[in-house]
């Protein structure tokens, strides 16, 4: 099958891209010209067809899509730069999927639009017992969540066969880097909130199973890693520091805002995709096996590092007395 990959060189759309790659699929990739992005597409070679252009280059995303069979979008702006800039978050997100719905209709043969979206528009649902399913009424708290559901509407408008996909916490196994990092905003959830973690290698899965199965079209799925993926947000802020030989972070230094997380019923989403191949424990694995160098060398500052995350929290500084 011939796919559009908007997003490509995204934590995200790497994984799709590999396994779109892997399933057989012709793949051409939409992204902008990053100097990580040029390498990972330097890396692949002629296995893949890269345009480099702006999810907002409505013409570019003409001209790509203008013999695909299927498109995936991906291209996204995610928390916490979402929050940052709310109109950039509106033309990234909701007029640049605007731009892939139109270049799609005017294919001469329309492709199969897959959306990612994700369950952050459902909103905070602490006081809702679980789990969380696709026809829930929508909430919309944030930027980022907002603009999720803004696309939605657009896409079920719209003339296209399409497939909407609302990702759990899709963990990365190694962060890129700390420049988003908001400790402040992190110690202000709930230790206690749920949250369904996925393999960014499910989600992948998922998305290319989305182009290929004929069921899944006009449907809104949840993508979860099932039972086994449903944890709390304290293990899940444990990860990577339990992975690096550091201690967790006391339930004391963490307020109880509720976050737009869940469990969730992946039952019918599992029953037409098969997916899911990965649990909380595999996820662990392969973070202890990523920073498996890291760990020594980092184990020993291990209580100067906790006690500089610590110093973030404004609730255990309250609690503590400390400046």
């Amino acid at each position: 099958m011939r796919v559009l990959l908007t997003g490509a060189f995204g934590n995200l759309g790497s994984a799709t891209l590999d396994a779109l790659l892997t399933a057989g699929h012709q793949v051409r990739c939409f992204d902008q010209p990053s100097r990580t992005a040029r390498r990972a597409a330097r890396s692949l070679g002629s296995a893949i067809e890269v345009v480099w252009s702006d999810i907002g280059d409505r013409a570019a995303l003409v001209r790509a899509t203008a013999d695909r069979d299927a498109v995936i979008h991906d291209a996204a702006l995610i928390p916490p730069a979402s929050e940052r800039d709310p109109g950039l978050t509106f033309r990234v997100n909701v007029e640049g999927t605007r731009n892939v719905i139109e270049a799609c209709e005017l294919a001469s043969a329309r492709p199969r639009l897959v959306f990612a979206s994700s369950i952050s528009v459902f909103g905070p649902t602490p006081d809702r017992p679980p789990p969380r399913r696709s026809d829930d009424p929508l909430n919309p708290s944030d930027h980022y969540s907002r603009s999720k559901v803004a696309c939605e509407e657009r896409i079920r408008a719209s003339e296209l066969d399409w497939v909407i996909l609302r990702f759990g916490a899709a963990l990365p196994v190694v962060p890129r880097g700390f420049g988003d990092f908001d400790a402040e905003a992190l110690f202000r959830i709930d230790p206690d909130a749920r949250v369904e973690l996925v393999h960014a290698r499910d989600v992948a899965l998922a998305q290319v199973r989305a182009i290929e199965v004929p069921e899944a079209v006009g449907r809104i799925l949840l993508i979860g890693g099932g039972a086994r993926c449903q944890v709390r947000m304290r293990d899940l802020g444990a990860v990577h520091l339990e992975a690096l030989g550091i201690d967790r972070l006391p339930d004391g230094a963490f307020g109880r805002e509720p976050y737009y997380t869940d469990w969730i019923d992946t039952s019918e989403s599992q029953s037409l995709l098969e997916f899911q191949r990965h649990d909380f424990t595999d996820v662990r694995r392969e973070i202890e096996h990523a920073l498996r160098f890291a760990r020594p060398l980092l184990r020993p500052f291990g209580p100067l590092i906790r006690r500089r995350l610590l110093r973030k929290s404004v609730f255990w500084r309250a609690a503590s007395g400390a400046r």
